[in-house]
Parts: C-alpha cells; structure tokens; sequence
C-alpha cells in the first residue's frame, strides 16, 4: 500500500510537468468563446422591397418647401464583423438608413452625412463596436407631398 501512495504522489506531481500546455489551451478557447460576440451596434434586417419604396434625395433644399412634412433624424452603421464577410458600404447603410425610414412612415430620406472607419474603435467615446471596418451615415425621414407648384 505504501507503494502505491508514493506512486499516486509521483503521478501527481509529473502530469503539471508533463502537461503545461492544458491550461493554455482552456485559456485560448474561452478567450475564443468569449470574443465571439456579433456587432456592438444595431444592424437592421434589409427587404429590398420595403427599401425600394423609399426615395433617396441629396438635395437638402428640400426640407425648405411647404409640402415637406419632416418625420425626424435616423442613423445607421454598415458593419463587417467576420473576416470573410463583405466590406461595409454606404450603399449597405442607405439601404438600412431607408428600412428605418420606412418603419416611421416616410416615403423619402434626404441623405445627411456618411464616414467610413477602420478597425473600428472610438476612442472619444472608448468603444469597440467589434467590427472590422464600419460605415456610419445618417438622413431625415420625410414625407413628400405632391405638390401643383412643385411640376
């Protein structure tokens, strides 16, 4: 019996030696497990049907006619969160930009402003938003009535 005891301590005592790399590894895949959140901001579902409807206006003297009733300000980001996955667009944006325009009743966006970033981190805000690269854009919601005068 004593035998065994100082056979079970030595076995014991030689799997840290022999085995340090376990530990490692349960680390690496639990930093893996927890890194594998999606994006860190809202990314709207797109149907074209629904963002063929909305209109696109650049022209932001618009907003100044009478027949223009203003719904508010939307935004939006194009994210590309996996390496395999496109690169975030303005177009991608927009198309968001129209789905949320739709939901609040517009029948047209007048397009705001859009940037683009890299390795996307805030650091004025100190956020990662966990994308690789993010296009930010924002617009009006409005709904266009026709209009005599405006022919």
């Amino acid at each position: 019996m004593k035998i065994k005891r100082g056979m079970q301590k030595l076995a014991s005592a030689y799997w840290p030696t022999k085995y340090r790399f376990v530990p490692a590894l349960g680390g690496v895949v639990i930093a893996a497990v927890v890194g594998c959140v999606g994006p860190l901001v809202k990314i709207e579902q797109i149907d074209p049907k629904v963002a063929s409807r909305v209109e696109v206006i650049h022209d932001k003297s618009i907003l100044k006619k009478q027949n223009v009733n203003k719904l508010g300000i939307v935004e939006a980001t194009s994210c590309k969160q996996l390496l395999w996955q496109p690169d975030s667009s303005i177009e991608n944006c927009t198309n968001q930009l129209k789905m949320k325009a739709s939901r609040l009743g517009g029948s047209a966006i007048v397009f705001g402003y859009s940037e683009g970033r890299n390795a996307d981190f805030l650091p004025e805000a100190g956020v990662n938003r966990n994308c690789w690269n993010t296009v930010d854009c924002s617009a009006v919601v409005i709904i266009n009535k026709p209009n005599s005068d405006d022919k």
